[in-house]
Parts: structure tokens; sequence; C-alpha cells
């Protein structure tokens, strides 16, 4: 089988490991195209296509029209020159289906004589204005598969009418995460002054990620402890402010961001806790949560709300709580902070779920089987 997927996400070279590891499977010859150069905004950079695994599989790296909001980018007309030079059985756009990207991926794949699938993220039921939802109605009429990174996200196409097959492929973590080694472990804590039980969390200070409960949570505690909280946001200033009413700003230590990302996995190995403790909006749901993964991957006890996809990615190996619950997340603390045997069990639990289910190789056990599907069928 011949397969190429276009992906944004694809430019840096941790998320180039799927295709790393679907490279292994002798039936398949991969293609991969991406832009050229990709802006991430929030985070203040961009990025060019690594190019390190050209080796392994076919990587193009094709220039974007400026991306607004993930649906107007489109990619330069030599995109065809590279499919049709390929001659895939299949194309796999990783773009939501309402993206005008998506409709430019069906009429690729449609113009070199290829199946179309798409990998999308959407997990809510929005409702789009035209053309936004007319390009939605014809990509997902068009569509011959559809992967999503979460299971909500299959009944939400469902819901729009799509009936064509569907598989939940997920994320995969960084390979290179490793638990840190206890005389390192030791001396971040020493530098930071965790003498106590710590609570932590790191990704972006946002509403969405309830920390606001959290802090609420700790407030509630009678245990000795303190809150790790490792990342930049706009929520920042305001969590700032509920630690000061609540008393508890004492005990909190707001790291900021890290000068490298990689100091994240560092820093969630100098926790004692793990806590995801995400809220629904109205426009965002949490679509996966790959924060947990690392932390279950570095040998650290998990804590999820039931927003979203989180329910699945704790499983049996943490505790789940309701999400926007402060006394119900204050409880599962306690239960843990209480029990050495539960936290050696979510650890060992943990680590064996990350491996099992959220590996690369997982990812592309499950893409795999769902290709042989489509170019079958």
């Amino acid at each position: 089988m011949r397969i190429s997927i276009v992906s944004h996400a694809a430019v840096i070279a941790t998320n180039q490991e799927k295709l790393v590891a679907l490279s292994a499977y002798p039936d398949l010859e991969l293609q991969l195209i991406a832009p050229a150069y990709w802006p991430a905004l929030h985070m203040g950079q961009g990025y060019r296509t690594y190019l390190g695994n050209a080796g392994r599989f076919a990587v193009h790296a094709v220039p974007v029209t400026p991306n607004v909001k993930n649906i107007s980018y489109l990619y330069h007309p030599v995109i065809y020159r590279h499919l049709r030079d390929f001659q895939p059985d299949l194309v796999q756009f990783e773009v939501e289906p309402y993206s005008l990207t998506a409709l430019q991926g069906l009429m690729l794949a449609r113009a070199v004589g290829a199946k179309y699938a798409l990998m999308a993220w959407q997990n809510l039921d929005l409702q789009f204005p035209w053309p936004v939802s007319a390009i939605e109605r014809a990509v997902l009429r068009g569509a011959d598969g559809i992967l999503t990174g979460n299971h909500d996200g299959i009944d939400v196409l469902r819901a729009k009418g799509y009936r064509g097959p569907t598989a939940v492929a997920g994320q995969g973590y960084d390979p290179a995460i490793r638990p840190a080694v206890p005389a390192d472990r030791a001396r971040l804590r020493a530098r930071l002054g965790l003498d106590r039980f710590t609570i932590g969390y790191a990704g972006r200070l946002t509403e969405q990620k309830g920390l606001r409960h959290l802090l609420e949570a700790s407030a509630r505690l009678t245990r000795p402890h303190l809150l790790l909280i490792v990342g930049e946001g706009p929520a920042r200033a305001g969590l700032m402010r509920r630690a000061g009413e609540l008393g508890i700003d004492g005990r909190v230590l707001f790291t900021g961001a890290l000068p490298e990302h990689r100091l994240v996995h560092a820093y969630m190995s100098a926790m004692d806790l793990f806590v995801l403790p995400s809220v629904t909006m109205p426009k965002l749901k949490e679509q996966f949560g790959l924060v947990l993964v690392e932390a279950m991957v570095c040998g650290v006890p998990v804590i999820g709300s039931t927003s979203g996809e989180i329910p699945n990615i704790v499983g049996d190996a943490g505790l789940v709580v309701p999400e926007g619950d402060p006394a119900a997340l204050a409880a599962a603390i306690d239960k843990v902070m209480a029990g050495a045997a539960l936290r050696r069990s979510m650890i060992a639990n943990g680590r064996a779920r990350a491996r099992q289910r959220f590996s690369w190789d997982a990812v592309a056990e499950r893409s795999h089987a769902f290709y042989r599907q489509l170019v079958v069928r």
C-alpha cells in the first residue's frame, strides 16, 4: 500500500514518529508532505519541516498560504506533482473536515485516483455558518474513512451524518521521555524547595484547564503539601490572585514558561502526583490530554477530570473525578496522599498503559489496520 500523509503537525520530528513506526510495516510505502514553515503563534515561534527521516520515507516540504484559525490555509500547487509522482492508494490529510484544507485534500486525492482519509480531532458538535458548513458537508460526503484522535470525535462525525469507516487512532508520546534518575530528581526538588508532597500540573494556563478548581481543592486539604504549576498562559494572573484569596499562596509555586521544553518532563518527575482538572467550555473540550500520558511515562500517579477524552486516557491507571468539582478532587488527592500502596500501583499501571496504548507503535498499529480496511475495501 502506498500512503501519502499530509500533516502540518509533522513539521516537527516528534510528530513524525508515527510514520517512523509505520515504516516498519513491510506492506507500506510512505510519503509525508508537510508545510515548509509552520507558525506556532501561541508559543511565539515557528517551525521548518524536519527532514531527518527522509531516508525512511519520502518527505516533502511544501509552502502553504497563511493560516487563519486552522481553516483557511492551502498547500502550494506543487503538492499535486508530489502526489502524482508517488501514485498513492490513499491520501490522508490531518485536518478537520470543516477546513478549506480538507476540501483541497479531497480534490487532490480524486485527481490522482486515490482514496481519501482524514485524521480529525474535533470532539464538540459545533454548527458552522456558510460557507464553512458547505465545505464540511462536501468533505464528509467524499471521505472514504476518518481516523479520530478521541472517542467523542466519532460521535460528532455520526451526528453530522458521516456513515463511513471510522477508528480512534489517538496520539503518541515522545519516545525520548524518561523518568528522572533519583539523584537528579532530588536536586531539582531541593532547588525548587519541594520539601513536602508535591501536587503538580504542566501545560498552558487557561480557564479550560480547570486550575482554579485545583487551587480550591488544595484549600480543602489538611495534609501538608505543595502545588507546582508549570507553564504560562493568560489565566496565570487570575490564578495567583485566587491563591491569595484562598490563603494558599505560600504553598503554590508558579514556574512560568521553562527555557526548554525538555525540562517539562524533569519537572514532572519531581512531582508526587499529577492532576489535569480540565473543564468543558462551550467551544472547547479536552481532546486528548497528552500530559497525562507523559506523567505516566515519568512514573507519576495521575488524576484527571471527566472532560472529553481524559477518562479514556486515565483508564484504570489513575483516578477520575467529576469536572468542576473541587470537593471530589480534594477527596481523590487525599486518597492518593494517604496511600503509599495505591501510589505504587498507579505508577506501575500508568507506565504499562502508556506503553501499551499510547506509544507511537500502538498508534501505528491502529492506523495500519485502518489503512488496510480502506484500501482493501
